[in-house]
């Protein structure tokens, strides 16, 4: 007998988490792909796709390397990121901490672009999330320890923040967005 698939006890098989659409100005980095495409993150499957939504067809998929992961986004260089929770229901040390991957659609590779490293532990078994900033950094968010944090590609942490609720405790960040300079000199003057 085949083995029948446990139930979540909340009944979620799939657990949606992020759905993003493949801009116009992206899709020529994704031929294989075209502007509408709607890339889903399916955490409790480990699976990442990208669905034509017009004619509700799986164009692409892909199965781990991460696991529980959030926050998958179309990049300028064609890849894929995701925030790999690397979820092991402990402390994050077996699996190594939470990382930032960049997946290739063409040959399914990927390659860790931060947490790999010694100096570079975070974990957040739940939430997290990531932007890929003009200045070529990461923005990470830590989501379970309110940490929201900034890197170089070389890994350097160029700031910090933890949102202190008191002097043991900070409270969840579900994410943290960085926004150009001026941009809210420029949004006082339209709501005015």
């Amino acid at each position: 007998h085949a083995a029948t698939p446990a139930i979540p006890p909340d009944g979620d098989f799939t657990h949606l988490n992020d759905v993003e659409v493949l801009e116009a100005d992206l899709a020529p980095a994704f031929p294989q792909f075209q502007a509408g495409d709607l890339l889903l993150s399916l955490r409790n499957l480990n699976l990442i796709l990208v669905v034509d939504p017009r004619v509700q067809r799986i164009k692409w998929g892909m199965t781990g390397p991460f696991v529980r992961q959030h926050d998958p986004d179309f990049l300028p260089s064609g890849r894929i990121s995701v925030f790999d929770n690397r979820r092991d229901d402990g402390d994050g040390r077996e699996l190594r901490g939470s990382r930032i991957l960049e997946v290739d659609p063409q040959t399914h590779q990927s390659v860790t672009v931060y947490g790999e490293r010694e100096n570079e532990f975070f974990y957040t078994e739940t939430l997290g999330d990531h932007q890929r900033l003009p200045n070529g950094n990461l923005l990470i968010t830590e989501s379970e320890y309110g940490h929201a944090f900034e890197v170089t590609a070389a890994g350097k942490v160029v700031w910090s923040f933890i949102n202190r609720w008191d002097d043991q405790l900070a409270a969840e960040v579900e994410r943290a967005t960085r926004y150009p300079d001026g941009y809210l000199a420029s949004n006082e003057e339209t709501c005015t």
